[in-house]
């Protein structure tokens, strides 16, 4: 009997142990996804806000009169949304953490409750639609400018 109490005991805190590694595990994990997140958000508005610049830089002193304006404009407009989808990227991504929190309040009370977060599919529906629209945006700028160069 004092064998499988020793055994049982040593299982419990093997087991402990596993879970603390776990649980510091998941939050460097945590911690690291949303350090990548913002990086990748501020980048894509660097990225925009600077094509944007570039763009209007070029048009001014390198072809002030330039054919297929429907190309700029249509880059524009892109990066443009870039900025903007980005910019409710951030606003959306709150929600998303105050949700997350609140799911993890719940799942202590109650491990089999709902844990759809629907702020962090809308957050990263942002986060790639505004990666899109910029891709986009540059490549009809390169465009654009490949031909009036």
């Amino acid at each position: 009997m004092e064998e499988d109490a020793v055994k049982t005991e040593k299982d419990y805190k093997q087991k402990l142990r596993r879970y603390e590694y776990l649980l510091k595990e998941r939050s460097a994990s945590v911690e690291a996804e949303n350090a990548a997140i913002s990086s990748l958000e501020k980048t894509i508005t660097a990225l925009a806000s600077g094509a944007l610049g570039l763009s209007i830089t070029f048009v001014r002193f390198i072809a002030p009169e330039p054919v297929f304006k429907e190309i700029l404009y249509m880059s524009w407009g892109f990066l443009v949304s870039s900025l903007l989808v980005i910019l409710f990227s951030f606003l959306i991504s709150r929600k998303a953490q105050v949700k997350y929190r609140d799911i993890l309040e719940k799942q202590y009370e109650d491990p089999n409750c709902e844990t759809r977060n629907i702020w962090g599919i809308i957050t990263n529906g942002c986060n790639w639609l505004s990666l899109i629209t910029l891709i986009i945006g540059v490549i009809s700028f390169a465009i654009f400018a490949g031909i009036n160069i």
